[in-house]
């Protein structure tokens, strides 16, 4: 049941509506979304990087070790950029599904979702990070399902396919839903960034 290891998928290929710049290079003090994410996956399997709008700016600054995806076809929704990462894949990896922007994520938490992963029951094949009632990133899918992921629509088809084979770990912190996509959300998400920091 156990896979022998973990890949990172950071997923930065979306469109940062209304804001000046790319969503991966959103800074957040002395770092950027994308080196948040990186840095917290350091110590696994090396990170896959998915890039599609604005690729060429973001390719620049991608953070050393990462192995960098282009999804063309972006557009098509985030879904298209997983696959794009999956092709790349080996067939018996585990996957950790990260989106970017997710910049309150910390690597002590993305340790908790993979230590929950290696300790799952029998039957078990997705880890799902739970706080409050919202659920959230980053989540784990078996290698088992890389083929249900190809067929599937999204990701989240897959997950609620059937809700006993998922492991909920449940996380006091709104960092795995707290995400942005525009000027609001980013500005929220700088002000807890910097709060989390002070503490």
């Amino acid at each position: 049941m156990r896979d022998d290891r973990i890949v990172p998928i950071l997923l930065a290929a979306g469109p940062s509506r209304g804001l000046p710049f790319p969503k991966a290079l959103a800074p957040f003090r002395d770092t950027t979304a994308l080196e948040i994410a990186a840095a917290n996956c350091a110590g696994y399997e090396e990170s896959v990087v998915v890039l599609g709008c604005q690729a060429a700016q973001i390719r620049l600054a991608v953070p050393a070790g990462l192995r960098v995806v282009i999804n063309r076809g972006w557009r098509a929704g985030q879904h298209s950029s997983l696959l794009a990462a999956l092709r790349v894949i080996p067939r018996s990896a585990a996957i950790l599904v990260y989106p970017v922007d997710h910049p309150l994520l910390t690597r002590a938490l993305v340790s908790r979702v993979t230590r929950a992963f290696f300790r799952r029951r029998q039957g078990q094949s997705i880890v799902l990070p739970i706080a409050g009632e919202k659920v959230g990133h980053p989540t784990i899918f078996a290698s088992e399902l890389r083929e249900e992921i190809f067929a599937a629509r999204t990701a989240r088809d897959v997950v609620y396919a059937n809700l006993q084979r998922v492991k909920f770990v449940k996380l006091n912190s709104p960092a795995v839903w707290l995400d942005f996509d525009n000027e609001a959300s980013y500005r929220r998400c700088l002000r807890e960034y910097r709060k989390s920091r002070r503490a």
